[in-house]
């Protein structure tokens, strides 16, 4: 009796370790499996971060250049308005300057209609044209050259 518990006892006890070798082998298996998940995770991030991030950047700084050109315009539209002689060209230290009173329509000082000199979000200056009728544009000068992108941003008045 006790020399079939001895073989029931082997037995089992060889159950064991097989079972035992089995599990170490899925685990190691599992372990490779997740660290190729992860590395193919990374390689995925890093993709998305150096595609991604610099067409975001230069959304954001396109919007920027639109919200600074819209706010450069109504400067230049009231220095123009309130301005005795129309000025074939306006800079941006005269719209931070404003109008003395012996320039301006109504005979007041006008100061500061634009509170900040701008610089375009690619580093450049924004450029104030002006032909003969008053009419004109405000543009980007880095936009292309610095910022990236195909063409410069523009804004008429």
């Amino acid at each position: 009796m006790q020399a079939i518990s001895i073989l029931k006892l082997n037995n089992m006890a060889k159950k064991y370790q097989v079972s035992r070798k089995n599990n170490i082998l899925k685990r190691k298996g599992s372990l490779l499996l997740d660290i190729v998940i992860g590395i193919v995770l990374m390689m995925i991030i890093y993709y998305v971060a150096t595609v991604s991030y610099p067409e975001y950047r230069n959304n954001a700084n396109r919007s920027q250049a639109l919200e600074d050109l819209r706010t450069i315009k109504q400067a230049v539209i009231s220095y123009q308005g309130l301005s005795k002689v129309t000025p074939s060209s306006i800079t941006m230290e005269d719209l931070q300057e404003g109008l003395s009173a012996d320039e301006s329509l109504d005979g007041t000082t006008h100061e500061a209609l634009l509170k900040e000199a701008k610089t375009d979000p690619w580093g450049g200056e924004y450029v104030i044209t002006i032909d003969a009728s008053g009419a004109g544009t405000i543009s980007t000068s880095a936009a292309k050259s610095g910022g990236g992108l195909d063409n410069e941003i523009t804004i008429d008045f």
